[in-house]
């Protein structure tokens, strides 16, 4: 399953962090968090997150979204 979204670029000292926040949900590579970088956004600022749903999972693959800078969280959505 996959997801597509807007996130725009950041500032490089900017650091996107993407957590899945329910069970039975990984993205592909089995881990729960994705930190992002320029390199995952093309150049319209799109990226794809792809998301490994277990068999029997009745919830979506919530996932939220923190913009770190060093060990300060600038917000999460």
């Amino acid at each position: 399953m996959k997801s597509q979204a807007y996130y725009r670029k950041y500032p490089s000292n900017v650091a996107p962090r993407v957590d899945i926040i329910v069970a039975g949900v990984t993205f592909e590579d089995g881990s729960v968090t994705k930190w992002l970088t320029a390199e995952d956004f093309d150049d319209s600022g799109m990226t794809k997150l792809r998301f490994a749903v277990s068999p029997g999972v009745a919830t979506s693959f919530c996932h939220q979204m923190t913009l770190m800078e060093g060990d300060t969280v600038l917000g999460t959505r």
